[in-house]
Parts: structure tokens; C-alpha cells; sequence
């Protein structure tokens, strides 16, 4: 058996070879690995590149290591940086919300009021003396920036059209308009937000603010919208719906608190 897994491995399919020696396809590619056998594959021809632009945004490694018989992940990985491919937005957010659900996923998980194992220790207590002369390095240093840090006053617009400022004393950058109304009139009501008179959110000047309550902003944010994009927002709230219910029904099975209050307990 050996002797026909040297002799034939480098050429023959995997499945041809599993089904010829008796055996299942991983136990035939542990074996393979453990005799540090590999696949004798050419370039890529001009059909793979083809089959390779049509299934790699939205197929896992698994199943393309199924269409492309003898060729590793790395090589498809690869290839596919060589071809410009990524994966597409939908396939990823797939990955992430079924990975998001695993009962193990949230079973694992961090809870709310959780203590850290090594609250109120000392560093002696849970390591080595050798392991905490090897991250002196590598420690923060008093006064520690990071490269990223931006100036006091800087500014810039953000994906939601809104201006940030760089605050002193605030960790994150902080909406301008949010920031200059508090400055002039003290902190914003409850149930209260900060709204644009001409509907300009880069026009952040304190003469054109104004306060309105947050059902006012929902229904002129709504009657911006067209058509098409309520029925976008409609869906969108729907599916957050429902897996806010799903999450919760797995953290009850597991014995957790549900976070939403969609969900009865039974």
C-alpha cells in the first residue's frame, strides 16, 4: 500500500487513489503528509484561471481544494492574489453569522461581570520569571503614543458624512456638531439630538444647529429616503430582528441571560 501511494500520489486524483487503495481521502492525505509526499501539479492553465474567477468570491477553501483536485489552499490563496479575486462582502458576512451562532462560539464567550482568572495578582503569581524578563521589550513605555494619534483639533469627515474632531481628554475622535453644541449650550436632553437647519452636515457652525427630538430626526432621515432604500432599511431591520431572536433562544439553551427582549424564556 505504501509502495503504491509513493509510486502514484504525485499524479493520480485523490480520489482515484482513495477508492483504489480502500482507504477515505483524509486518511490518504494524512498518510501522504507524514511521508512528506506532495502533488505534482504544472501552471495554472487558462480553464483553471477561468474556474478560479468564477467560484473563488464565494466558495470555501474546502470546496475549491475539491474542484481543483492536488492543489494545496497556499497555491489557491495564491493564485487568487496573483488574479486580483477576494472574496465577496456576502460570503464573508455568511462565514462570520454562522460562526457568530455556534453554540460553542457563545458558550466560549466573555460574559458581562465576568472576573479576569488573574484579577488582583501579581505578575509572579501566573508567570515565570524568565516569561516576564521576555516581555519587558515589548511593553508599553509611560507616556506611549500610538502612531496613529492625531493632534488636538484635527479634523475629518467620516463614511457617515459627519465631521470629527480630535478632543483633549477624549480617547476616540468625538462629532463636531455634538461637540460645539455642548461647548455653547451645555449637555443635549435625553431623547434629544443635534440636527442641521439646512441639512448640511459639513456646515458645522453653531448658528446653523438646532435641537429636535429623535422621533423628528427618524421621520426626516425616512423622508430623505427613496423607495427603494425604506424597503432596503425594512429588510435590513427584519434580519436583525430575527437574529437577535436566534442568538437569544441559543444563549437561553446554553444557560445564559438573553441580551434582547424579543425572546420569551420557557
Amino acid at each position: 500500500m505504501v509502495a503504491t501511494l509513493r509510486k502514484e500520489y504525485k499524479e493520480t486524483p485523490l480520489a482515484i487513489l482513495a477508492f483504489k487503495l480502500g482507504v477515505s481521502m483524509p486518511a490518504l492525505k494524512t498518510k501522504a503528509q507524514k511521508l512528506h509526499l506532495r502533488k505534482i501539479k504544472g501552471r495554472w492553465t487558462a480553464k483553471e484561471d477561468k474556474q478560479l474567477r468564477k467560484f473563488y468570491p464565494d466558495h470555501t477553501m474546502s470546496e475549491l481544494q475539491q474542484l481543483f483536485d492536488g492543489r494545496s489552499a497556499s497555491s489557491i490563496y495564491q493564485r487568487a492574489k496573483i488574479l486580483g479575486l477576494e472574496k465577496t462582502k456576502e460570503h464573508l458576512s455568511s462565514i462570520g453569522h454562522r460562526l457568530a451562532a455556534d453554540p460553542k462560539s457563545i458558550a466560549c464567550r466573555f460574559t458581562k461581570g465576568l472576573t479576569p482568572p488573574n484579577k488582583g495578582k501579581r505578575q509572579t503569581s501566573f508567570m515565570s520569571a524568565e516569561m516576564i524578563e521576555r516581555t519587558k521589550p515589548t511593553r508599553f513605555k509611560s507616556g506611549h503614543k500610538p502612531h496613529n494619534t492625531r493632534p488636538v483639533g484635527y479634523e475629518s469627515v467620516r463614511h457617515d458624512g459627519y465631521i470629527y474632531i480630535k478632543v483633549e481628554g477624549e480617547p476616540k475622535m468625538v462629532q463636531k456638531h455634538r461637540w460645539l453644541w455642548k461647548k455653547y449650550h451645555g449637555e443635549i436632553p435625553k431623547g434629544m439630538c443635534v440636527a442641521f437647519k439646512d441639512g448640511n452636515r459639513l456646515n458645522c457652525t453653531i448658528d446653523n444647529l438646532m435641537l429636535i427630538t429623535d422621533a423628528e430626526k427618524a421621520t426626516r432621515v425616512t423622508a430623505a429616503m427613496t423607495p427603494e432604500q425604506r424597503r432596503k432599511m425594512y429588510e435590513k431591520s427584519c434580519l436583525s430582528r430575527k437574529k437577535s431572536i436566534r442568538l437569544d433562544k441559543i444563549r437561553i439553551h446554553w444557560g445564559l441571560e438573553p441580551k434582547g427582549k424579543l425572546v420569551k424564556r420557557w
